[in-house]
Order: C-alpha cells, then sequence, then structure tokens
C-alpha cells in the first residue's frame, strides 16, 4: 500500500466527496487503524513496508484484527476521543504523504472539540498522530524525543511540526508543465 504523493493527492481530494461523515466504528492494531465510515471501513497503515491508507471491507478487518494485538495507547486514544464523531475535512500537507483529518465531536448541546488525525505515510518511519483543539499532541504511535531527533518532537502535550517540507514536483503543478519543461524533469 506505498502510495506516492500524486496517489495522496487524489486519494485525499477522491475523499472530500463523500465529507462530512461520522466515525461509528474504531478498531485497530500495532501497525493499522480503521475507521467504520458511511457503511465501510477506511484503513490507515503505518506499517513501514505499507503505509498509507485505502477501504477494506469487514472481512478484511476481521482477519486483521485476529492476527496483531489491538491494545495500543494510540488506539485507545482514537476510540475515547474520535468515537461518534465526524471527519469535516482531509488535506494533504506540503504535497507530500501526510494526510490530515479534521474531526468535530459534539461533547454536549451546541458544543464541539475539534480534533486533528494525522497520517505520515512516510516511509521508513509512518506515523499516526492526534493532535488536540490547540494542534498539540495528543498520542503518537511513535514518540520521539529532541535527542532521538533534532528538527522535531513528538511526545504528547507538543505541538505538532511537520516532517521537512517535501521538495520533488509538486503534482498540483504537473498540468502547467510544457513538453520543454517535462524534458528537463527526465534530464534529457
Amino acid at each position: 500500500m506505498a502510495l506516492g504523493q500524486e496517489f495522496i493527492t487524489g486519494l485525499t481530494l477522491s475523499l472530500e466527496n463523500i465529507l462530512p461523515c461520522r466515525i461509528s466504528k474504531i478498531e485497530g492494531g500495532d501497525s493499522w487503524a480503521a475507521l467504520f465510515i458511511r457503511s465501510s471501513w477506511l484503513l490507515l497503515s503505518w506499517n513501514s513496508g505499507s503505509p498509507g491508507l485505502c477501504f477494506a471491507s469487514q472481512n478484511e478487518i476481521s482477519a486483521l484484527k485476529n492476527i496483531s494485538s489491538s491494545r495500543s495507547p494510540i488506539i485507545e486514544a482514537l476510540k475515547s476521543r474520535l468515537l461518534k464523531s465526524e471527519i469535516t475535512d482531509i488535506s494533504q500537507i506540503n504535497n507530500d504523504k501526510l494526510i490530515e483529518f479534521s474531526i468535530q465531536r459534539r461533547i454536549s448541546a451546541g458544543v464541539n472539540v475539534n480534533y486533528f488525525l494525522i497520517l505520515e505515510a512516510t516511509n521508513p518511519v509512518s506515523n499516526l498522530i492526534l493532535l488536540n483543539h490547540e494542534r498539540k499532541i495528543d498520542e503518537a504511535v511513535r514518540h520521539s524525543t529532541p535527542d532521538q531527533n533534532s528538527f522535531r518532537t513528538i511526545l504528547p502535550g507538543q505541538i505538532y511540526n511537520t516532517p521537512p517540507a517535501f521538495n520533488g514536483v509538486n503534482p498540483n503543478s504537473l498540468t502547467s508543465l510544457n513538453f520543454e519543461d517535462i524534458q528537463n524533469l527526465k534530464g534529457i
């Protein structure tokens, strides 16, 4: 399920068509989480060999549950904060393999809490990060301290910073390239 940046662009644009949608169930394992939306499972994977997202059937989710542990801090955080909430927006960050879900949960009449769920589908170290309304990290699959990563810290309570920006070709600009630009990209 390893996906390129251009596929992520198309996928986020396609998923925008089904929004808003309610999360009615959440399942997960050590390298995946599944959100039940609109009678389908949206599978998010941060497995180092196959990070990404796709739709999955009930049988596929059942098979995943049978072969992996479901007791992880990120899955428990997703269940406690996002169950019965609504995905209101999806976007790609920095034209990279970063997908951000904007999620709103009603806690009482007229009172909503906003969350952000970010899938970093970047090999070899993919991550799933849950942010609160202040964009502070509530929980993450992989934590990172300053002595492990000098660029950013990924720990609960810290402000979320994206990985360094992708410096490749912007898939949104490909339609404006002419033949000469394409030849230059190919190095011909």
